[in-house]
C-alpha cells in the first residue's frame, strides 16, 4: 500500500494499491510504477515533484 496526505484541512489521503507492474522483468527492480492517470493526484503542489509514501520512505518522481 502506498499513499500521500494532501494539504489543507479539507484534504485526505489519497492511496494506491499494488496490483502489477508493466512487465515481469520490472516486478524485482527497486521501482514504484504509478498510471500516467494517476500521477496527478500524487502532485506535490508548486512543483514539477509527485511524493508518494511507500512504507517508511518518500519516493519522489521528476
Amino acid at each position: 500500500m502506498a499513499g500521500r496526505f494532501g494539504y489543507g484541512p479539507s484534504s485526505v489521503a489519497d492511496s494506491m494499491t499494488v496490483v502489477n507492474t508493466p512487465s515481469q522483468d520490472l516486478a524485482l527492480t527497486n521501482f514504484a510504477y504509478c498510471a500516467p492517470a494517476d500521477l496527478g493526484k500524487f502532485a506535490s503542489p508548486g512543483s514539477k515533484h509527485a511524493l508518494v509514501l511507500v512504507g517508511d520512505s518518500v519516493v519522489l518522481t521528476l
